[in-house]
């Protein structure tokens, strides 16, 4: 099986390409990748490759856990380019070579500080990731929306509803369609990604029953501190404010349109 997806250590920097369905990580000689330290359990974690858009990293009941991003995961979760797997004291970066080499160094670069390291030997190439931020693929950045009438929608809508922030930080409150004039609570899922899937399909977190919706349309996600929207390929698009994008970061009062259903976004 040919795959585009890698683990790279940030510590030796070897690479392991995820070609197989599952690839067992552990102590244990048989792992796929096996690694002879006393804070790994025998098999520990396991990475799933589910599809050419989709791979999932999964703890085996390790005793001392698995992290992504210094988070613990407590199910099933997946991974995004860029990602740092912690097993053991053992760091890995996922890389999806479909970003780019530009990407990928940059995305090496930002895991590398993130992991501690940026003081150490791979300095050098740390600069260098950073020097070629301009070959990254541009993400567009929203304008402030225009003043209308979704102050006065999103202080109805909220009002029929108590929300607790803290186990849901943002809604999206729909504004045309069969939901029109419902909330959507983008609830904090059950693992540590911050991470929600919208479609027409039943598997997702955000279902949109209308037919311009794809059935994995869009990703909704929440890191570093900004919201962010990307469009999975879908077959009508997403717009934020009116503006056609593949990936964009947006904010509070934003309208986002999925086909053609809209929706105005609002962080609790």
């Amino acid at each position: 099986m040919q795959t585009k997806y890698r683990l790279k250590s940030l510590g030796d920097d070897r690479t392991y390409p995820l070609d197989k369905s599952s690839t067992l990580i552990g102590r244990s000689a048989q792992c796929d990748i096996s690694i002879d330290s006393g804070l790994l359990s025998r098999h520990h974690a396991s990475v799933l490759v589910v599809n050419s858009d989709t791979v999932i990293l999964k703890d085996l009941d390790s005793t001392n856990g698995t992290f992504v991003n210094t988070m613990r995961i407590t199910g099933p979760t997946r991974l995004k380019h860029g990602d740092v797997i912690t097993i053991g004291d053992e760091k890995f970066i996922f890389i999806d070579l479909d970003f780019g080499e530009a990407q990928v160094e940059y995305e090496m670069a930002a895991s590398y500080e993130m992991a501690g390291l940026a003081d150490g030997a791979n300095h050098t190439m740390i600069e260098s990731a950073f020097f070629r931020m301009v070959s990254l693929p541009e993400v567009a950045v929203s304008e402030p929306p225009p003043i209308d009438d979704n102050s006065l929608f999103m202080a109805r809508v909220l009002g029929k509803k108590t929300l607790d922030a803290n186990l849901t930080p943002a809604v999206l409150l729909v504004k045309t369609g069969i939901k029109r004039n419902t909330l959507i609570e983008l609830k904090l899922p059950m693992g540590v990604d911050r991470e929600w899937s919208l479609g027409r399909s039943q598997l997702c977190d955000v279902v949109l029953e209308d037919p311009t919706v794809s059935n994995l349309h869009a990703w909704i996600r929440w890191e570093n501190g900004f919201w962010e929207i990307q469009d999975n390929h879908s077959t009508n698009g997403v717009s934020v404010n009116g503006k056609k994008v593949t990936r964009s970061i947006f904010q509070n009062g934003d309208t986002l349109t999925i086909g053609n259903i809209k929706m105005v976004f609002r962080v609790l």
